[in-house]
């Protein structure tokens, strides 16, 4: 199923100062952690594997501009899935776009060890940091970097 739609977020982005930070990575806002504990005590169920495939455009401000985007880092996990984003910027740099893709379960690994849990965990907290990564913009003319990644 795709989904495409126009959002309005007020107060979406952050401003401190001379800088605005946006967390590009949209419907990962706010989620937290899935593995928030340490220890395990049962075996690691998904009803099923999955695909999450998400792109975000986010339209800049005006009078601002990307300052040296780095783009989040993408991980092959195993023979059980892949995260992987990519950042761009259009050819005017008006807007950003973010794509992600997260494939969980291939080759039916849904039923996990828990004697796994500390490696699982460890893919999830990455992902979960990635999904977390901030985008800083600066006023235009203030040593931004025009260049894409």
């Amino acid at each position: 199923v795709q989904v495409s739609a126009n959002i309005s977020v007020p107060g979406f982005a952050t401003r401190t100062g001379k800088r605005i930070l946006i967390q590009p990575a949209f419907f990962q806002r706010n989620v937290g952690a899935l593995f928030p504990s340490n220890t395990r005590e049962h075996h690691i169920y998904f009803n099923y594997g999955y695909t999450e495939d998400d792109e975000v455009t986010i339209e800049l401000p005006e009078g601002w501009t990307l300052d040296k985007p780095q783009t989040p880092m993408s991980y092959n996990i195993d023979k059980i899935g892949q995260y992987a984003v990519d950042l761009k910027k259009t050819v005017n740099g008006r807007k950003l776009i973010y794509q992600r893709r997260f494939v969980w379960g291939k080759e039916g690994a849904v039923i996990l060890d828990k004697a796994n849990y500390s490696a699982i965990k460890n893919v999830f907290d990455k992902i979960h940091e990635q999904d977390n990564h901030l985008i800083t913009l600066v006023p235009e003319g203030q040593g931004a970097s025009n260049g894409s990644n």
